[in-house]
């Protein structure tokens, strides 16, 4: 299917209770700018020798449902903490009475117990809708991205059973207030273990990406699914990943010589990233990750100033690997 633009399309979910369940009636609105539903269902072709002279003899048949999906746009902190419990730990710790802080922490050694949400899709002329839905969604992959002058955006995607249609889209359900931070509301830290972050990168950033990697699996079962639908879904711990990019200004004497002093050493680095538009209206990230390379030097230029690309892998001190922090007006994760 294509991508779909916000103004032809409208997405809802609400968190399952049981996996694969429908709940019914969802519980919040999501505001994106694309949305990208794929349908991976498979049928088998059987080569039988019926003697017909073409490449498919007949008998197709069906052998597996599934939808792969991808929602993206600016970063919209009001509704941030619904994508935390699906890609970083279930049930982020929520603390306040408004505003909130949600934290969500993917400790090493503990399964996460991520969440599934069913989303309900319509897509409308104006005029007649056309309503679906995914049950059992589950998240594979979160991308944050900070580029110059422009929004921070994500990039959220994952798996989904078959789709469905929809008969319980639920109407007036109400908008998050629009929070957008911006790159230039961000600041990078980078520390040498877990803690409060406390070394800033000052005047250097140019741009940062941050993903994570969920290593969730879907599983299809012999447990007579007559829809073909995978029965469970697991964690490929080979899959569960998390990795940073930062453009830097090559300052003579900056950090990026340190920097590479800590890639040819492989020590550990706690890398953060906090975008906030106020005290109460935040996003914060931060994870144990090593140098993917052995060391670092200037690599590019910018308006005829040197450049040094940071790449960085997950790694951990086998306890701490990955928090994220999200600071926003509802109290509430459904």
């Amino acid at each position: 299917m294509p991508t779909f633009r916000a103004q032809s399309a409208v997405l809802q979910s609400v968190l399952e209770a049981t996996k694969g369940t429908d709940p019914g009636a969802k519980t919040i609105r999501h505001v994106f700018e694309t949305l990208k539903i794929t349908p991976i269902d498979e049928l088998y072709r059987p080569k039988l020798v019926v003697g017909v002279l073409v490449a498919n003899q007949g008998g197709e048949f069906a052998v597996k449902r599934g939808v792969e999906w991808e929602v993206g746009g600016p970063v919209m902190l009001d509704q941030f903490h619904y994508y935390l419990g699906m890609a970083v730990q279930g049930v982020p710790v929520m603390t306040g009475t408004g505003p909130y802080a949600w934290t969500a922490t993917r400790n090493a050694t503990v399964d996460p117990a991520l969440k599934s949400r069913s989303f309900s899709y319509r897509m409308t002329d104006g005029t007649t809708p056309s309503d679906w839905k995914l049950l059992y969604a589950m998240a594979q992959k979160l991308e944050v991205t900070g580029a110059e002058n422009a929004p921070i955006t994500f990039a959220l995607n994952g798996f989904a059973r078959r789709l469905q249609t929809d008969g319980a889209f639920t109407g007036a359900l109400s908008l998050p207030t629009m929070d957008m931070p911006s790159m230039s509301q961000s600041i990078v830290y980078i520390d040498a273990a877990w803690g409060t972050p406390t070394a800033a990168v000052a005047a250097a950033v140019l741009s940062w990406k941050y993903t994570v990697e969920t290593g969730l699996v879907p599983l299809a079962t012999a447990d007579a699914r007559a829809d073909l639908d995978y029965m469970a879904d697991e964690i490929d711990v080979g899959n569960v990943k998390v990795s940073a990019e930062i453009l830097l200004l090559a300052k003579a004497g900056g950090i990026w010589a340190t920097e590479k002093t800590a890639a040819e050493a492989g020590t550990l680095r706690q890398i953060t990233i906090l975008s906030a538009i106020s005290g109460t209206r935040s996003l914060q990230f931060r994870a144990l990750m090593k140098y993917s390379a052995g060391s670092l030097f200037p690599d590019g230029e910018k308006d005829g100033l040197q450049t040094v690309s940071l790449k960085l892998e997950g790694s951990t001190d086998a306890t701490n690997f990955l928090e994220m922090v999200c600071k926003n007006a509802i109290g509430t994760l459904t």
